[in-house]
């Protein structure tokens, strides 16, 4: 137990690390990277609206464009080249200055009229006139009005008569560096975690394991404290009953002797299901441990009027402990028999994995999820009535599934309780 919860501990612990470190580098370098994009995009928005070279960067002189302030007439809309005009001042605006022709390595390729390509390549000097004809086709030839080719952002013009190209190595080389680095202290970070959290996850689940055993160590002992006064209290009566005969006192002592001896019972077959780590596995023949069972309970529940239908698949084989599993199906049959009204209806089938439903009536049952009743000691109020029991049955159940790594759900629709466990 100690060992499971050690590991469940450091399992979630470096889970929730790497998640929030994937999310965090992630960012980081996405957003380094649509920098990139965004500030080429900028550059070649730029040169496309000068006609493919830098404008000037002084100052404006004036107050072009400026309303004045009696001009009281809404602004009307803007043609095309008002629109230039201002595309043009929004670029200016950004952070660009006069260095930036300068520090911009960009060519052009216009269309000419009878279709061929005329390369302007004089501002950078590792491209040459072939290798920026053979990138403008590339680019033409891609339907998309920008993109990359390689380290160079693209633009095509909205007319398609030229395409524009910006260098971006040393940005996104400055990038891959960044997701680099980042790569690096991601995984360093993540690695001496890890050593943090197996170095203190002893001491960080200690608390639990030490309620944990209290708790086994009282269950078992108090378990072993009560089979004696059980079996003298079951003795006594017996003597009572050879005695005086039955009477309603005594068949109440053992009624309530038998009750206490199965709870007794399944609290240690509790405990014990919870110091188990793993089980042996064997082939174990689902079916005919099934129908075993059933022939016990059919006449229980014939006796009484009501009805006990099976459908089950043969042979269906699952990996598992074969006395584990005859305790679950035993378990599960006793639970829909104690508290079926008319009728119970079990099926088990294959499907990618071996599937055992149990389902009866009940009355007062209410629609919808009903998987707390797996949980120790839990009884629906609505469907206990006079029904005896302790809720300990179905924890078991849901012990047993467990190490099986299989499931198990519970679910209530139209007054039927329906049990479904899924063994691989």
């Amino acid at each position: 137990m100690a060992k499971k919860l050690r590991l469940r501990f450091i399992w979630i612990s470096m889970l929730s690390l790497v998640a929030v470190v994937v999310v965090i580098a992630l960012t980081i370098n996405l957003t380094n990277y649509a920098k990139v994009r965004y500030n080429a995009d900028e550059l070649l928005l730029a040169l496309e609206a000068n006609d493919g070279t830098f404008f000037a960067f002084g100052p404006r002189e004036g107050n072009a464009g400026q309303p004045s302030d009696t001009d009281e007439q809404p602004p009307a809309m803007p043609n095309q080249r008002e629109m230039r005009a201002i595309e043009i001042e929004r670029l200016q605006k950004r952070d660009f200055n006069a260095e930036t022709p300068y520090d911009t390595r960009y060519f052009t390729v216009r269309v000419a009229e009878d279709g061929s390509l005329q390369c302007d390549v004089d501002r950078i000097a590792a491209v040459s006139t072939a290798d920026a004809t053979t990138m403008a086709e590339q680019a033409l030839s891609a339907g998309k009005s920008g993109g990359y080719i390689g380290t160079y952002r693209y633009l095509v013009g909205d007319d398609g008569r030229m395409v524009l190209f910006v260098d971006c190595f040393s940005e996104l080389r400055a990038a891959d560096i960044n997701l680099t680095t980042s790569l690096i202290v991601s995984a360093a970070t993540i690695l001496g975690m890890l050593v943090l959290v197996l170095l203190l996850s002893k001491r960080a689940v200690q608390p639990i394991v030490e309620a944990y055993e209290r708790q086994r160590q009282f269950v078992t002992e108090a378990s072993h404290e009560l089979k004696t006064p059980i079996t003298i209290i079951s003795a006594n009566n017996e003597l009572l009953q050879l005695e005086y005969g039955d009477n309603e006192s005594t068949d109440a002592i053992e009624h309530q002797v038998k009750r206490l001896s199965s709870m007794v019972q399944n609290l240690v077959s509790l405990s014990r299901l919870d110091e188990v780590a793993a089980v042996a596995k064997g082939d174990c023949n689902l079916s005919d441990c099934l129908l075993e069972h059933v022939d016990l309970y059919r006449s229980a529940l014939e006796a009484d009027g009501r009805t006990l239908d099976v459908d089950a698949d043969s042979d269906v084989m699952v990996a598992g402990n074969t006395d584990m599993l005859a305790q679950m199906v035993s378990v599960l049959l006793d639970n829909a028999i104690k508290y079926a009204a008319t009728f119970t209806r079990v099926h088990l089938y294959r499907d990618k994995s071996a599937v055992l439903t149990v389902e009866n009536d009940a009355a007062g049952l209410t629609d919808g999820d009903k998987n707390r009743c797996f949980e120790r000691f839990y009884r629906d109020a609505d469907v206990v009535g006079a029904v005896e029991g302790s809720g300990i049955g179905l924890s078991i159940v849901k012990q047993i599934v467990t190490l099986h790594h299989g499931t198990a759900s519970a679910s209530a629709k139209d007054g039927v309780f329906t049990l479904t466990v899924t063994l691989p």
